[in-house]
C-alpha cells in the first residue's frame, strides 16, 4: 500500500516540476521578445519616430505582461511563494508602459 502512494507523490511532483518548466520556458521567450522590442522602441524614439516607437512600445508591453504572467504561473506551481509582490510591481509597470502611447 505503500508503494503507490509513493508513486502517486512522484507523480504530482513530476506535473508540479513540468508546469514550473513550462511556464519557466515562456517567461524566457517572452521576455526576450519584450526587451528586443523595448530596444527597437528606444531607438525610434530617438531617431524621432514615435509611430514606429510607440508600435514596438506596445509590444513590448504586451510581450512583457504575457513574460511576467507567466512567471507567476510558474512561482505559483512551486511551494515558495517569494518574490510575488515584486512581480506584481513589474507587471504594473509593463501595463503603465503599454499606455504611455
Amino acid at each position: 500500500m505503500l508503494i503507490p502512494i509513493f508513486i502517486n507523490i512522484n507523480i504530482v511532483n513530476a506535473k508540479e516540476a513540468l508546469g514550473f518548466e513550462y511556464y519557466y520556458n515562456i517567461w524566457v521567450e517572452k521576455s526576450a521578445l519584450a526587451s528586443n522590442y523595448l530596444t527597437e522602441s528606444e531607438k525610434a524614439f530617438e531617431n524621432g519616430d514615435e509611430l514606429t516607437g510607440c508600435a514596438a512600445l506596445t509590444k513590448a508591453s504586451n510581450f512583457g505582461i504575457e513574460a511576467t504572467n507567466s512567471l507567476i504561473s510558474a512561482i505559483n506551481t512551486t511551494e515558495t511563494k517569494d518574490g510575488l509582490d515584486n512581480l506584481e510591481v513589474g507587471l504594473q509597470k509593463w501595463i503603465e508602459l503599454g499606455e504611455a502611447c
